[in-house]
């Protein structure tokens, strides 16, 4: 019987491990890779005074995005969408500081990318199809939205997801929640467990969450 120590490259970790006599195989992990997980969106839990957003801060219009402890899917909150003019105009939050057409927040273009969100609609209000979840990127002059509207029910949590493909062309990006102009002044709805991710890659981000997207990320990424 006796002791290997092994170092792994590209690492600070070594395993002690002990071996007999018999033993004939020692398997070694190496190169490994995550996918589909980690989070662009901080925040995303909506639990932080902070609002979830790519980058530090969030743009509105026509609307107010507050933290509320009226609902909340995971955790104590959630955030409240407030529309703040009559129906006629659309209303939306912006999940980042700006939609210039220079700026990609982060994304990898030529990715697949995947926003999804926790959406609770009060009855009596907006319907779910005026209720919209947007991700979108600039590319050849114009934007392009994939677009999801949520399904018409009431009082009760439900799950949207959109996906859009970022062209290798892109030089901006956006990700929305959007009330559609035909809702009407002060209608509003609540969101929880925001993200955005990119699809079948490797984790590039380091922000593999411990739990329900925290902002403190595991060790080792």
């Amino acid at each position: 019987t006796g002791f290997r120590t092994m170092a792994y490259p590209g690492t600070k970790s070594a395993i002690r491990s002990q071996m007999s006599a018999a033993d004939s195989l020692l398997s070694v992990v190496r190169g490994n890779g995550v996918r589909d997980c980690g989070n662009l969106m901080a925040w995303g839990n909506c639990d932080s005074v902070i609002n979830p957003t790519m980058d530090e801060s969030g743009t509105l219009s026509n609307a107010t995005f507050a933290r509320s402890a009226t609902q909340s899917y995971l955790g104590g909150y959630s955030y409240l969408f407030t529309k703040t003019n009559a129906a006629g105009t659309q209303a939306y939050v912006a999940l980042q500081a700006n939609e210039t057409t220079t700026v990609l927040h982060g994304i990898v273009i030529g990715l697949t990318h995947t926003a999804k969100v926790y959406m609770y609609i009060p009855a009596g209000g907006m319907t779910g199809s005026e209720v919209i979840l947007e991700l979108g990127y600039y590319a050849a002059g114009a934007w392009t939205w994939a677009t999801q509207a949520a399904a018409n029910t009431y009082d009760a949590w439900q799950v949207i997801t959109v996906t859009q493909t970022i062209p290798t062309t892109a030089t901006g990006f956006a990700v929305r929640l959007r009330a559609a102009s035909t809702a009407a002044l002060n209608e509003t709805f609540y969101v929880d467990e925001i993200w955005v991710r990119p699809d079948g890659t490797h984790n590039e981000y380091a922000t593999t969450y411990s739990d329900n997207w925290e902002t403190i990320p595991l060790s080792g990424n």
